[in-house]
């Protein structure tokens, strides 16, 4: 019953510690579904919460421009804002140690942006990330999001016209309750670099010989038409455990029962059986030695008087 007790509590996964009461520490009461589902398909209601949390959460494109001397005033900003391109303002621009650092705000999630480079100076290498705050709304737990993807090459410097596409992935994480009540959800963005380092980079001499004394950063930010649902349950709940134990327990009393009354109806019987059996015949055994001997002395009782 306390391994029963111990192993309920190891769920969910995100508040357990280690499995003290078990040779395997790492054993967990929790199981885990993963699907990948179109986001084309009407979602329920509690699904629906934790995509209002992704849809509305807002996006800081973060630009770094590695080993190279360009300054802040050579930076030009637009966004595309249906099929016309409009001038942005970055929230922050810095050059510490030869790194460019670039923070965009975005007006909205799904959206291009193009940024425009006025200076004949060479970059290293450019390293692009994504934030975005996190938030929570009762059970639904939006996570902050905060990746960085890097791109050099080595012995290269970038190209003059830079294209990269990021596509980001919904991920949904639903924990059940332990005692029926409502589940937790948490979401996260999950993002895809698609670049090709073929025309991201060039040779020192490609770079000398090309015409081109404007560098532009093409970035493309859209979202797959799928989402990822991970779903978190355990394996065995109190009311399951409880029964069980009960169970195992009822089977057990059965089993002494049936053990009883196999010795009771069928192996005591038959042991007496044997006692007795056994008994009958040592005292058959006693008992014809002393006939025999009474015989003889009826014998030589006889003899002697018809001697005399």
């Amino acid at each position: 019953m306390g391994w029963c007790k111990d192993y309920s509590k190891q769920y969910p996964i995100e508040t357990s510690s280690n499995s003290y009461f078990a040779c395997d520490t790492t054993i967990r009461n929790a199981k885990f579904e993963t699907s990948v589902q179109s986001l084309a398909i009407p979602l329920t209601d509690a699904d629906q919460k934790m995509f209002d949390l992704l849809n509305s959460q807002e996006f800081i494109l973060n630009i770094e421009l590695i080993n190279t001397v360009i300054k802040c005033n050579a930076i030009s900003i637009e966004a595309l804002y249906g099929i016309q391109w409009s001038t942005i303002r970055w929230l922050n621009c810095d050059n510490i140690n030869s790194t460019l650092f670039l923070s965009i705000p975005l007006p909205y999630q799904h959206i291009s942006i193009q940024i425009y480079i006025a200076d004949i100076q060479t970059i290293g290498a450019l390293r692009i990330g994504l934030y975005g705050q996190e938030s929570r709304n009762g059970n639904y737990f939006l996570k902050q999001l905060n990746f960085y993807q890097s791109f050099y090459k080595n012995d290269f410097i970038l190209a003059r016209n830079l294209p990269v596409s990021l596509s980001l992935t919904k991920v949904v994480n639903e924990t059940l309750a332990m005692d029926g009540g409502e589940a937790h959800f948490s979401g996260i963005y999950v993002p895809t670099f698609t670049v090709d380092y073929n025309n991201l980079f060039y040779t020192a001499d490609q770079f000398i010989r090309s015409t081109l004394t404007l560098t532009t950063l093409t970035v493309i930010i859209t979202e797959t038409p799928y989402y990822v649902k991970n779903l978190q349950q355990p394996i065995a709940k109190p009311s399951e455990i409880v029964f069980q134990n009960l169970l195992f327990i009822t089977v057990c009393l059965e089993l002494f029962g049936l053990l009883f009354l196999s010795y009771k109806l069928l192996f005591k019987p038959f042991y007496l059986h044997i006692l007795k059996k056994n008994h009958n015949e040592e005292r058959r055994k006693y008992l014809e030695p002393k006939q025999f001997n009474t015989n003889n002395n009826i014998y030589t009782d006889k003899i002697d008087i018809v001697y005399f």
